[in-house]
């Protein structure tokens, strides 16, 4: 019973993290999709109002990152101490992951108040990754996984300093992002084939 929640719950976690990518996509396309109608109000009223679409995604995105921190909460639930640890780092980063899409949404100082929370999540993620690559009652595969994340999220904190840098910053963020992205999913996919002695 306890392989079968840990097998369905990190499947949950696995397709909110492509949900994640596909939201993130579309939300990156919205400018260049509403840029005509943004023109057109700029003309009509002299002044840039913020598009409907900065508030929607981030919620949207906020909502997904909940649903990941009760799966994760779940699979601590069912795991041993050290192990129920780790993983519980994992749910309050998808926790603070949240509140980082939803502190995005204020004017001016919500860019950089959302990475900073965005740093605090990915130290933990490091933290829970660390663990579990290194837990003794593991499988291999969870062991191999759990490199590979920690690997990702070492990378992920990278891309986050260098976001601060100006022009050249976001765009190798960028790039180390698509590798994180990679990494997740080799990650989480060896999760969901692993078969822990629960």
């Amino acid at each position: 019973m306890n392989v079968q929640i840990w097998k369905s719950e990190t499947q949950k976690i696995f397709w909110s993290i492509i949900a994640l990518v596909i939201i993130g996509f579309l939300y990156g396309l919205m400018p260049l999709v509403t840029a005509k109608s943004q023109v057109a109000g700029f003309l009509e009223s002299g002044s840039i109002s913020t598009p409907w679409y900065c508030y929607v995604f981030p919620i949207i995105m906020a909502g997904v990152y909940v649903f990941m921190f009760m799966s994760a909460n779940k699979i601590a639930s069912i795991l041993k101490a050290e192990d129920a640890k780790s993983f519980k780092f994992i749910s309050y980063s998808f926790c603070i992951y949240a509140v980082s899409n939803l502190m995005a949404m204020i004017p001016s100082a919500g860019g950089i108040i959302s990475t900073i929370f965005g740093i605090c999540a990915i130290v933990l993620f490091i933290m829970a990754f660390k663990g579990l690559k290194e837990s003794a009652s593991m499988p291999e595969l969870v062991h191999s996984g759990a490199n590979v994340l920690f690997i990702g999220y070492i990378l992920a904190l990278v891309a986050a300093v260098l976001s601060f840098i100006p022009t050249a910053g976001p765009i190798l963020a960028f790039i180390i992002a698509l590798v994180v992205f990679v990494l997740e999913i080799i990650g989480w996919v060896r999760f969901m084939k692993a078969e822990p002695e629960l």
